[in-house]
């Protein structure tokens, strides 16, 4: 013993100078109870921080002690080569963690030890503030997360991720214990419906895919697995297994672009049925066969535009609708996948202005105009020439509001006297009033009657119609004469229930 304690404090001396004797004298003693070979372990480990900060070396030894009752030798060499990556940036850092070390290890379960100092040691060699950060949360994080195997997955995780970043990684551990808990809420669903994999747990499985996401492309893996409670609500679990299929096959090309498909499919099935679910997955297969450029950017506009068609209260008729469009433009993308992206974009616009019939004949009758013209197919789905649009408002025998909108308008001054606004009826928000005073809603076409001429007229009779509900105060609330209606109402009831009175009061006369 006295010889160990002897060359703790001579090896102390040689690499601490300037250090006085008193205190070399403690450390040495405090060393000294240790078992040797950890002892070794330490001085070795000590000596690398001093060669970096004298300051942080002094901190490592005067904690090391505690720290070695705790973990195993191995990790207490990873420990320390920690604190060496962290004084070699700011010895601030370094001193911050020696000292906190003790009581974190201390909270967390030995099994997790090795994990937790390896990803530590990861992350502190990309980013010292964001490891050590991340470093003091750990305990509050493993408190959460229950199961020591959804632990150990979680940790293996977040190591890998921290080779690609460690702003990520530490988002990934943070998000985990809430991420968790709600994934293990769907795992009480019926498993039949959610996976055929009837061993593995459903979040387990979410596990094992952000694994893939990992290996597949780095960072892209925290943001998949954070979106999950966003992305899988129980409504469209009946979905959840080709979803996953399907993103696994995305994940083949592209990181960000099955990420992006995620996202963009939970919207689908969010606002229309599987049916459209299946008819726009193929039409995003078809299109990022042409490049993981253009697949990316058609699953990051295609949320905006599928919500642009969604003008209903009621998901039928969204899915209706959706169904209608995505048929059209999967059959122009097996020709031209160009213009299948363009007649995609373009068709919110065009039904506000077309009916579906119109719009499929308008579309179906550019591929029959521009089959082996790719160019003036792209303008002409892109309402970009004269001839696509006029094909596109014009019909057998109906009639679209835009080509008529501002004749209505005039009719309705000249009725009412008032100016207002004429939109077509699909752009009534589900929360939207539509009596404000200002806006008549038309239908977006009409064609009830073989001629132009009648389709017109019946424009006109709902226009008046409507403006009469206006002008004569059809929807209106809180008026002053509305509002006056209540107190002139209470005024009667209390003349009439006084005159009552009296009358009760001379029966009484009467019969007195």
């Amino acid at each position: 013993m006295d010889n160990m304690h002897g060359h703790v404090r001579n090896t102390l001396q040689k690499h601490l100078k300037g250090i006085t004797g008193s205190a070399l004298e403690n450390l040495s003693s405090k060393l000294g109870l240790i078992q040797s070979d950890k002892t070794l372990q330490i001085l070795d480990s000590g000596i690398g921080v001093a060669s970096v900060s004298l300051r942080a070396a002094m901190e490592f030894f005067i904690n090391a002690p505690e720290v070695s009752r705790l973990i195993s030798g191995d990790d207490l060499r990873t420990w320390g080569e920690i604190g060496r990556r962290f004084a070699s940036n700011s010895p601030d850092s370094a001193i911050d963690f020696f000292q906190n070390s003790a009581k974190i290890v201390s909270q967390i379960s030995t099994s997790f030890h090795t994990s937790l100092l390896t990803l530590t040691f990861r992350q502190a060699g990309l980013s010292t503030s964001l490891a050590l950060e991340c470093f003091k949360s750990l305990p509050e994080i493993f408190s959460e997360l229950e199961k020591e195997s959804i632990t150990l997955q979680v940790l293996e995780i977040a190591y890998e991720i921290a080779q690609h970043s460690v702003k990520h990684s530490c988002d990934f551990l943070k998000a985990a214990p809430k991420v968790i808990k709600y994934l293990e809420k769907l795992d009480q669903l019926d498993q039949k419906e959610i996976s055929t994999e009837q061993t593995i747990t459903f979040t387990d499985r979410m596990l094992e895919i952000t694994k893939t996401f990992v290996f597949r492309s780095g960072n892209t893996a925290a943001e998949f697995f954070i979106s999950l409670p966003e992305v899988l609500t129980p409504e469209t679990r009946y979905c959840w297994p080709q979803l996953f299929d399907y993103t696994n096959r995305f994940l083949e090309k592209s990181g960000g672009i099955a990420y992006q498909y995620l996202r963009a499919a939970a919207k689908v099935l969010e606002i229309a049925n599987s049916a459209a679910f299946e008819k726009w997955t193929q039409l995003t297969i078809a299109i990022a066969s042409q490049g993981n450029a253009t697949g990316y950017n058609f699953l990051k506009i295609s949320p905006r535009i599928l919500s642009s068609l969604t003008k209903s209260a009621e998901k039928e008729r969204n899915s209706f609708v959706i169904n209608q469009v995505l048929e059209v433009v999967n059959q122009i993308c097996q020709t031209n996948p160009t213009s299948a992206v363009e007649c995609f974009k373009a068709s919110p616009y065009a039904l506000n202005s077309a009916s579906i019939e119109q719009f499929k004949q308008w579309a179906l009758n550019g591929l029959t105009l521009y089959a082996k013209e790719p160019r003036k197919a792209q303008a002409y789905y892109a309402l970009e020439s004269q001839s696509s649009r006029r094909f596109l408002s014009s019909g057998d025998s109906g009639i679209t509001l835009e080509s008529i909108s501002q004749t209505l308008r005039l009719y309705v001054e000249g009725l009412t006297g008032k100016q207002m606004m004429i939109k077509p009826v699909s752009e009534v928000a589900d929360e939207h009033k539509i009596g404000d005073g200002q806006t008549i809603y038309l239908p977006n076409s009409i064609s009830e009657f073989n001629d132009e001429k009648s389709n017109f007229k019946l424009y006109k009779a709902l226009a008046a119609h409507a403006a009469g509900q206006v002008e004569f105060g059809t929807y209106t609330k809180n008026s002053p004469e509305l509002l006056a209606v209540p107190a002139e109402i209470s005024s009667r009831m209390a003349l009439t229930a006084q005159q009552h009175t009296s009358q009760d009061i001379n029966f009484l006369d009467i019969l007195s």
